[in-house]
């Protein structure tokens, strides 16, 4: 597996320079590389499944961001190596925002810095590969039971109609706050299913989006020019035979529902500027933080929407809820599972700290006491977690904690610097509070992560 071939696109107007480099991507290797000297031209070909897109910044139809942009609409997965000739820091940092592998200078080094990126990739796809084995071992070794952890009668009923709706063609709609688990419920309804799990599990987020975004995004697109092979797969189609998790419906346009809803009557939607009519086949769960009932009657959904898809409904309950017993169940679940994946030993918690634990609240669930012990974790430096290191986030910065995704660094950042804030940049004191060492708060100053 060290040795995966990749298929790598490369979108230069300098015939000669793409030509050369196309060369020496591919001597010695099994690569294939595919070069378009316009970006027009590349779209016109373009299915979302290269390894790797190689984009020069200025092309003569179009610009490197703007075609980036495309490019990530189609699939924001793909990595994208951005080359110019010019070293501008401000530009390469700009465009860094659009969530591009690298940004590489042409001049003498840029070949071992390709190579260098195309290794980081391969290595990439290789780890993707082992997680696909990984995830079909999931499928085959993880049961309801399991995985939804907690003895209290509310998750013993979610458990129950997982294993019955895994087994069923019913509809189903998971309704609940923030955090409870909605997503994993969803997951466990399809990878227990006999009919369906060997297919595709399929995401799609109805809010905001126009009538003309969800036709190309859920139903495909073809492209306009037909001697070309390049049309749009749909998320619909992609869940043939397998499983579709509709999310957003409290921001769903009404002429999105209307479209649904001829989809579910007639069994089938048809592709953009093709027309070709696509049979619907895909077991539909449904993701609310309200109850379909609930959205029907105030008028959020039609009615006729809702009798297509309101099916078996399954309220996961809020953590605070659940009583003492399942918050610490889980507390320990996840400390242990943040151990392991940073191979460092398991902590157990001190009366004070599973007393903090028990006591709050948990406005964002699960998620926000995952989050809790990620930080005391962060902060303990003996064998056992005590009360002081569980610090609930501060509702000044809850919200965009629980809604913005961020790395651990950027957390740890924040909550240190809202004790910064707090006590008046008084070191002793927010090193005392966070049980971490001052000299901590002093390198974390140093290196601009705080002020």
């Amino acid at each position: 597996m060290n040795n995966i071939p990749l298929t790598i696109t490369l979108i230069d107007d300098d015939l000669v320079f793409a030509e050369l480099l196309k060369f020496q991507i591919e001597d010695g290797s099994d690569d294939k590389v595919l070069v378009y000297n316009t970006g027009n031209g590349f779209l016109n070909d373009f299915e979302g499944k290269p390894d790797l897109i190689i984009l020069d910044y200025y092309l003569p139809d179009t610009n490197g961001p703007e075609l980036l942009k495309k490019i990530k609409t189609i699939n924001e997965f793909i990595p994208v190596v951005i080359l110019s000739g010019q070293k501008d820091l401000e530009r390469a940092i700009e465009i860094f925002k659009y969530g591009i592998e690298d940004y590489i200078v042409k001049d003498e080094h840029t070949l071992s810095m390709l190579i260098n990126t195309i290794r980081k990739i391969r290595e990439s796809k290789d780890i993707k590969q082992q997680y696909e084995y990984l995830n079909d071992y999931y499928k085959r070794n993880n049961t309801p039971s399991k995985e939804i952890l907690g003895n209290c009668e509310a998750i013993k009923r979610v458990v129950d109609l997982v294993e019955k709706t895994s087994k069923s063609e019913l509809c189903v709609n998971i309704s609940g706050e923030t955090g409870t688990g909605k997503e994993l419920v969803a997951k466990l309804i399809h990878y227990n299913s006999p009919q369906r799990s060997n297919n595709s599990f399929i995401i799609v987020n109805l809010a905001n989006l126009t009538n003309d975004q969800f036709k190309e995004i859920c139903f495909g697109k073809a492209s306009e020019d037909f001697k070309k092979s390049s049309s749009i797969i749909g998320q619909f189609e992609k869940a043939q035979n397998g499983t579709i998790l509709i999310k957003g419906l409290e921001n769903c346009d009404s002429q999105i529902q209307l479209e649904l809803i001829k989809m579910l009557e007639s069994g089938e939607f048809y592709q953009v500027n093709s027309g070709r009519a696509i049979k619907f086949n895909s077991h539909i769960i449904t993701y609310t933080k309200e109850s379909l009932q609930t959205l029907v009657t105030n008028k959020v959904i039609k009615e006729t929407l809702y009798f297509k898809i309101s099916g078996v409904p399954i309220k996961m309950p809020p953590l605070r809820e659940r009583g003492d017993a399942d918050i610490m169940l889980i507390a320990r679940k996840l400390t242990e599972d943040i151990c392991k994946s940073k191979m460092i030993p398991n902590y157990e918690f001190s009366d004070d700290a599973i007393q903090k634990i028990i006591e709050y609240n948990y406005p964002g669930n699960i998620s926000e006491l995952k989050q809790i012990i990620n930080n005391a974790i962060l902060f303990t430096k003996t064998d056992k977690i005590e009360g002081v290191a569980i610090n609930p986030i501060p509702n000044n910065i809850q919200a965009e904690v629980l809604l913005k995704e961020k790395t651990l660094d950027e957390y740890v950042n924040q909550i240190v610097q809202h004790y910064m804030d707090k006590y008046d940049r008084d070191i002793p004191t927010v090193a005392d509070k966070l049980q971490i060492g001052k000299s901590t708060i002093y390198k974390m100053i140093q290196q601009g992560r705080i002020k």
